[in-house]
């Protein structure tokens, strides 16, 4: 953050930053719900000591597996985002470049 308490970014960025990670969180969700019921049905069948454990650490289960890859997913999002900017200022550079090269007007980096 900056002086002051405010953002040094803009409020498109922050607000595309925040859709890409919600969706990609939300996403990261679902594939963890569909992963921990599965599993659930299978150690129920097949695990005795699982089939007895009480509720809430069934419960515990559940959480844990969704919001891991919940995390995850909003994680690599994040990551892929500055990925994917830090390309596109590179390739603005580039062009920005190679038109002064083009005039005759060289630019130290």
């Amino acid at each position: 953050m900056a002086e002051g308490g405010k953002y040094k970014h803009s409020a498109e960025k922050r607000d595309s930053v925040f859709k890409a990670t919600t969706k990609a969180s939300i996403i990261g969700g679902l594939q963890g719900a569909s992963l921990s019921i599965p599993a659930h049905i299978v150690l129920h069948r097949f695990v005795p000591s699982f089939k007895y454990l009480r509720l809430p650490l069934k419960w515990a289960f559940h959480v844990i597996i969704i919001g891991a890859s919940s995390a995850w997913k909003g994680e690599s999002s994040v990551t892929n985002y500055k990925r994917d900017t830090n390309n596109m200022l590179r390739l603005k550079r580039e062009k920005m470049l190679a038109e002064a090269a083009e005039r005759g007007v060289f630019i130290e980096e």
